[in-house]
C-alpha cells in the first residue's frame, strides 16, 4: 500500500514538474541574470518568489480545498467565483493558448519544414483535445513519459556542454604548454581580428540604423507592410551573414571573451529581427516584445565587448 502511495507521489511530482517547466524556465532566468550583472541576486530572489514559491503555495491551497476552480473561488462568494473563473479561462484562451501553438510552430516546425501555421495549430490543438477528453490519464502520461523525456534532454544538454568546456580547457592548456608563440605573431593575429571585428560592428550598426529608419517609415505609413517585411527579411539574412563572418575570425587568447560577446550580440540581433518580423506577420505582441528584448540584449553584449576588449 505504501509502495503504491509512494509511486503515485512520484508520478504526481514529475507531472507537476513537466507542467511548470518550459522554455521560459530554461531561458528567462539565465537571460535576466546576464542582464542584471552584479545585481543577479535580486533577480534570483524575485524569480524564486514569483515562479517557485507562489505557484507551490497555490498548489497546496488548491490541494487542501479540492474541487473545481469554481469551488475554489466560491469560498469568497458565488459572484466572485463566477467572475474569477470567467477571467481565468478568458485569459487562458486569449493569450497563453494561441501563444503555445505559435511557439511550437516558430521554434520547432518552421525552421525545418515549410508548412502552414494553420496545419501546425490544427495538429497541436488536436493533441490538446485528446488530452482534455482523457484528463483522468493526464497525470500518468505526464509523470511517466513526458517528465523523463524532459530530464533526459536536460541531462544531454548539460553533458554535451560539459564535454565542450573540457575540450576547450584542454585546448587552452595544450596551447600554454607548447612553445611560446613569437610576440609579433600574436600581435598580428590580434590586429587582424580587431580590424575584422570593427568592420563587422560597423556593418551591423548600419543594419540597426536601417531597422530604426524603416520601422519609423512604416509607422508613418511611408512604406507598405509588404515592403517592410521584405526589409526585415534582408536584415535577418545580412545579420546572419555577419554572425557567420564573425565566427570565422580568429581572436588572440586575450580577446576570446570579447569575441564571445560580439558573437552573442550578433546572434541576438539576428534573432531580434526574426522575432520582430514574426510578431508583425502574426500580429503577436509576444513576438514583438521578444524581438525588442533580443535587440536590447544585443546592445548590452556590444557594451560588454568594449568592456572586455584588450589592446593588441
Amino acid at each position: 500500500m505504501n509502495t503504491l502511495k509512494n509511486k503515485e507521489i512520484w508520478i504526481s511530482g514529475f507531472a507537476l514538474f513537466s507542467l511548470f517547466f518550459g522554455a521560459g524556465n530554461l531561458i528567462l532566468p539565465t537571460s535576466l541574470g546576464v542582464k542584471s550583472g552584479s545585481n543577479w541576486w535580486i533577480v534570483l530572489f524575485g524569480f524564486a518568489v514569483t515562479a517557485v514559491v507562489i505557484p507551490i503555495l497555490s498548489i497546496f491551497a488548491h490541494a487542501k480545498l479540492q474541487g473545481t476552480l469554481y469551488d475554489f473561488g466560491k469560498k469568497v462568494s458565488p459572484i466572485f467565483s463566477t467572475v474569477f473563473c470567467f477571467l481565468i479561462y478568458a485569459i487562458a484562451i486569449a493569450i497563453p493558448g494561441p501563444r503555445t501553438a505559435a511557439v511550437t510552430h516558430e521554434m520547432t516546425v518552421r525552421p525545418f519544414f515549410d508548412v502552414s501555421p494553420l496545419l501546425t495549430s490544427t495538429i497541436y490543438f488536436g493533441l490538446v483535445f485528446i488530452f482534455v477528453i482523457n484528463r483522468s490519464k493526464i497525470i500518468d502520461v505526464l509523470g511517466k513519459f513526458l517528465t523523463p523525456i524532459i530530464v533526459i534532454i536536460l541531462l544531454l544538454i548539460i553533458t554535451i556542454q560539459s564535454f565542450q568546456e573540457e575540450d576547450s580547457t584542454d585546448l587552452v592548456a595544450q596551447q600554454e604548454t607548447t612553445t611560446t608563440q613569437p610576440k609579433e605573431t600574436i600581435n598580428t593575429q590580434c590586429v587582424e581580428w580587431d580590424k575584422a571585428t570593427k568592420s563587422n560592428n560597423l556593418k551591423m550598426a548600419k543594419l540597426l540604423e536601417t531597422y530604426v529608419d524603416q520601422t519609423e517609415n512604416y509607422i508613418n505609413n511611408e512604406i507598405s507592410f509588404e515592403k517592410y517585411l521584405s526589409i526585415l527579411d534582408e536584415l535577418i539574412y545580412e545579420s546572419r551573414e555577419l554572425l557567420d563572418l564573425q565566427k570565422s575570425t580568429n581572436p588572440n587568447k586575450e580577446n576570446e571573451v570579447a569575441d564571445g560577446w560580439v558573437q552573442g550580440a550578433f546572434a541576438a540581433y539576428n534573432q531580434g529581427f526574426y522575432s520582430y518580423k514574426t510578431g508583425q506577420e502574426e500580429t503577436d505582441v509576444f513576438w514583438i516584445n521578444e524581438g525588442n528584448d533580443n535587440l536590447e540584449f544585443g546592445t548590452f553584449s556590444i557594451n560588454e565587448y568594449y568592456n572586455t576588449l584588450q589592446d593588441c
